[in-house]
């Protein structure tokens, strides 16, 4: 039994070596035949996506999933719905004190700054009060930011007239600083100028108000947070606002950006004051 199971076997591979002998012998007597499986060959390897292009497509098609997705969302912001915030840091400016007299003021513009005040009214404009800067890659489709304001003051009429209007308005800036604004083809819309390197954005106004009859005081204060909408920087607005090209916009978002805050303040009848501005920066 077991002799006939070697013959067999022996006999399976003869047939299957004068089977290739056979293909061999048939490629070799038609060279043409020889040639057009080569050129098949060739052609599958032409045609078959290399890694790049594999990763290319891909990226194009996620993409496409996300813009047909965003068409089918009644969302208000389909790039950013559904995915998690993301902590980008925060700034806390030093005070400004508002006061008439500011020569007894410390000199270090990192602890403190001072306003003077003449006749109890004044109007400066303050930068750098506090910066970060923030690596590439780590803002998603936007920046958003949540300000939280501190306005102290003391208020009083002293002009003698009737309903006189006392108040501290702070109208802060935020300057983003990226390497993108340096080209001089990209100028301020409202302006006309070259950004020169620097985007200035203003942001929500926090004021102190009030009316006071002749030789009235009031001490008033403002706490109040505001947190962005529609994103202080958005993908969109830099192309469509800011001219940015598509190519601009990502290198933006691949390199470091420096964001510096500052403030204008405007006051009248104000005894004394005290303004100080905190941040918080989110994306997606």
């Amino acid at each position: 039994m077991e002799t006939g199971k070697r013959i067999i076997g022996m006999a399976v591979l003869a047939s299957a070596a004068l089977a290739g002998v056979a293909v061999w012998a048939a490629t070799r007597e038609r060279p043409d035949v020889a040639a057009a499986q080569a050129r098949a060959d060739a052609a599958h390897l032409l045609e078959a996506p290399t890694r790049h292009q594999r990763d290319v497509d891909a990226k194009q098609a996620r993409l496409q999933a996300r813009a047909d997705r965003g068409e089918s969302l009644d969302v208000g912001d389909p790039d950013s719905f559904g995915r998690p915030v993301k902590w980008l840091g925060m700034m806390s400016t030093v005070p400004v004190t508002l006061r008439a007299d500011c020569s007894d003021a410390p000199s270090d513009p990192s602890i403190s700054r001072c306003m003077p005040l003449v006749n109890g009214a004044g109007y400066a404009e303050f930068n750098d009060l506090d910066s970060i800067t923030l690596p590439g890659r780590s803002i998603g489709s936007f920046i958003c930011h949540a300000q939280t304001p501190l306005i102290v003051t003391s208020l009083r009429n002293t002009t003698g007239t009737p309903n006189q209007r006392a108040m501290v308005a702070v109208f802060p800036h935020l300057d983003i600083d990226s390497p993108v604004f340096a080209d001089p083809a990209l100028t301020d819309p409202e302006t006309g100028e070259p950004l020169n390197g620097t985007l200035r954005i203003y942001l929500s106004t926090a004021q102190v108000e009030t009316y006071l009859a002749p030789g009235q005081f009031a001490n008033l204060s403002n706490r109040a947070t505001r947190s962005c909408i529609g994103g202080l920087l958005t993908r969109a607005t830099m192309q469509t606002f800011y001219g940015l090209s598509p190519r601009q916009v990502e290198s933006f978002y691949a390199q470091p950006i420096r964001l510096r805050v500052g403030a204008t303040i405007n006051a009248a009848g104000v005894n004394s004051a005290s303004a100080h501005l905190g941040y918080r920066f989110t994306t997606d």
